[in-house]
């Protein structure tokens, strides 16, 4: 009782299996504060799995309900000091033996609790996604396959590497409040903290996971302010390690969250109230420190492959001169430095060419991989390993890496064989989130009241546009998409805006418009997240710089334009990374050759009267947020002093321009086949009954393949 009123101990609960009633089902959980950190000390469950956390203070009732159950719940067990004691269970014999467990991993849900509509890649459907099993997704799909699986194993952990915030409606509404409690449902063992948990700040994510969260929440990388400068009380919740006894099987999971995409805490952690620390310093730490007292070590992680990859292989940076190095790391002999232009740009380790950073009076250094992994489980860049990736350590021991994908399109299992703390054998499993899975009732019933009034409030079924043809994201050709255009165009002629050339990067549009009614959820599945459009002013030599990354990033992946744009155009040479036959600006007006061009413009690659590039005059871009802070590697935006952020998501930004369209006509229908004009005009009446007028995004209205010639010889 003394130290519940001196706060220590935060929380005491009891789990009871009523169909056992044996002293193995009682789970005694002691949540107690250590330092600036909460630390789990006693978790048993009847099947080993799950360490169950809860932040609720315990008030004078609660205090009374809890020692009244507490004794009503010992005297039905026949074990009043045996089952209620801090006594472990008896230890299992592992030593010697073959072991098999059971991950169960979920990354990057991004609060895709309900089922929705989405055209899955070849990629996806690779992976087993039917498109004519959709819609996808959903948090009671995910929770029945979870359980489903976690029943099938002996031995089993679930863990998820977060992002499970922003990308629907419901984050939006509810601030990632029931995300936390769906997820709390499941009972991970642990959970990373992503960067789209920082998105309403870092004390909305310290409230919903206060107030819904009962799973531990890690970030090892991440050192929280503290005294009265402190952002936030955060970093009392977060640890950097939580240790899961499964049934003998003891598994240390060390928590890394992202620090490329989160541009506040990448610069000295004043904004947020986190500061970044280096990834081999943070793991040689704490494997270091649990080593011991585990017989195997994951990383649940979300900072992206790549990074994954530099935890085991290490990888080269650089130093300032005279700067203390961390312990471990080896200074070599740069024998042809290269100066990077800008001395005001920041290293950064996940470069594929670190001497590109590079300055005067900075030195090189190799930072080695980390021994003592067993495996990754990786999020971030929302892609799925299939199989995993298996690397050697720098003593030759295997670390496997796993990714299994986002929005809710899958969950991985991965079982994998143990004997005295190594792992022999592994074999990994997709399974699609499809319309084939049953839901999971509990879940289905607990989202109940948000969904009704989500649709109340948001209005996400209310029409925004009619389309008479399916409005796509990429061009097969590689060039600029009908989709990309048309939010391009959206962003140039925004009102307040008013650009006089736009670029947006093409991943950041995540579906295609299906024909026919658009509504404010197409929206949200073409933009799940908040970004904002951003106006700045370049001059014509970082026009040059900025159109030449483009190509550059886009000849290695494929020559796919990686960027969409308005206002401009150019041939993308893939092979001399350039970008050539620049025009930008100018009346627009449509022409087939230079002649109809008039006050010095000429025809452009897109068949518009454009002016020539002009190195040293200034143009007005307007971009997203994430590509004005460097986001897929834009340090020329980045470092641009004029940048203005409108606070208009682009969301809003192309939904308001849409609605400027004109109603459809009989001639627009009749430009269509005869079956397809019949189908579409009819279920365009029936919508307009109900309402005024629904702008008609026609044919005309799209283009493709105009703005970005592709060359590539």
């Amino acid at each position: 009782m003394h130290l519940l009123k001196r706060g220590v101990i935060r929380f005491i609960s009891i789990q009871v299996n009523y169909a056992g009633m044996y002293p193995e089902n009682v789970q005694l959980h002691y949540w107690i504060q250590r330092s600036s950190r909460q630390k789990l000390l006693k978790s048993n469950s009847s099947k080993g799995r799950i360490i169950t956390m809860s932040k609720s203070k315990i008030s004078g009732r609660s205090l009374r309900w809890f020692s009244m159950s507490f004794l009503v719940l010992c005297v039905l067990s026949g074990v009043i000091f045996s089952s209620c004691s801090t006594k472990d269970r008896e230890a299992y014999n592992i030593r010697g033996q073959d072991i098999r467990l059971t991950i169960l991993h979920t990354s990057d849900i991004h609060s895709r609790l309900f089922p929705y509509k989405y055209v899955p890649l070849t990629t996806d459907e690779d992976l087993g996604l039917d498109p004519a099993k959709g819609p996808f997704g959903g948090f009671a799909r995910i929770s029945y396959i979870v359980k489903r699986e976690r029943d099938k194993a002996a031995r089993a952990i679930y863990l998820d590497s977060g992002d499970i915030f922003q990308g629907a409606p419901i984050f939006n509404l509810f601030k990632g409040e029931v995300e936390f409690q769906l997820l709390s449902e499941l009972k991970p063992a642990a959970m990373v903290i992503g960067n789209h948990e920082f998105d309403l700040g870092v004390k909305n994510l310290e409230l919903q996971y206060v107030n819904n969260g009962i799973f531990p929440l890690l970030a090892a990388n991440y050192i929280f302010d503290s005294g009265v400068q402190q952002k936030s009380e955060l970093g009392r919740f977060v640890s950097p390690y939580t240790i899961v006894d499964v049934d003998g099987l003891k598994i240390g999971v060390i928590g890394m969250g992202d620090i490329d995409s989160m541009y506040s805490i990448g610069e000295g952690g004043n904004s947020m109230g986190i500061t970044p620390v280096d990834t081999y310093t943070t793991l040689t730490r704490y494997i270091n420190e649990i080593r011991d007292r585990v017989d195997l070590i994951f990383v649940l992680s979300h900072m992206g492959l790549s990074h994954d990859v530099k935890m085991v292989q290490g990888y080269e940076t650089y130093l300032p001169e005279g700067e203390k190095a961390p312990e471990g790391w080896v200074r070599l002999d740069d024998t042809n430095p290269i100066q990077y232009e800008d001395p005001n740009t920041p290293l950064k380790e996940e470069s594929d060419n670190p001497d590109l950073y590079h300055k005067e009076g900075w030195v090189k250094y190799k930072v080695p991989g980390v021994k003592g992994l067993d495996l990754i489980l990786g999020g971030h860049l929302h892609i799925v390993t299939d199989p995993p990736k298996v690397l050697k350590d720098v003593d030759g021991r295997d670390v496997i890496i796993c990714h299994d994908g986002a929005f809710a399109k899958f969950v991985g299992r991965l079982d994998i064989v143990v004997r005295d703390g190594e792992i022999k054998d592994y074999t990994h499993q997709i399974f699609p989130v499809d319309s084939t899975v049953p839901e999971d009732a509990e879940i289905v019933k607990k989202l109940e009241p948000y969904k009704i009034k989500l649709y109340d409030e948001m209005q996400i079924t209310r029409p925004v546009a009619f389309s008479l043809a399916k409005i796509r994201r990429f061009n097969a050709n590689g060039g600029d998409s009908q989709l990309g255009n048309l939010v391009a165009d959206a962003m140039r002629v925004r009102k307040r805006v008013e650009a006089e050339f736009a670029i947006t990067n093409s991943l950041g549009i995540r579906t295609d418009f299906e024909q026919a009614l658009i509504n404010i959820e197409d929206l949200f599945n073409v933009f799940p997240f908040e970004n904002t459009v951003t106006i700045m002013y370049l001059s014509g030599a970082e026009v040059q710089e900025t159109l030449d990354y483009i190509s550059k990033r886009s000849s290695e992946r494929g020559c796919k334009t990686q960027a969409q744009v308005s206002g401009v155009s150019f041939v993308m040479n893939c092979t001399a990374k350039k970008a050539e036959n620049i025009g930008i600006g100018g009346s627009g007006s449509s022409c087939t050759d230079d002649s109809e061009c008039s006050n010095g413009e000429f025809c452009a690659v897109d068949k518009r009267c454009r002016k020539h590039l002009d190195p040293s005059s200034s143009y007005k871009l307007a971009t997203n947020d994430y590509m004005a802070g460097g986001g897929s590697g834009f340090l020329m935006l980045k470092r641009n002093t004029t940048k203005y952020n409108t606070g208009v998501s682009l969301r809003d930004t192309l939904k308001d321009y849409i609605q400027t369209f004109s109603a459809c006509t009989d001639d627009d229908f009749n430009s269509l086949d005869a079956t397809t004009a019949s189908t579409l005009k009819e279920a365009y009446n029936n919508l307009t009954k109900e309402y005024l007028q629904i702008p008609c995004i026609t044919l005309n209205k799209l283009s493709e393949g105009e703005r970005i010639k592709v060359k590539n010889e």
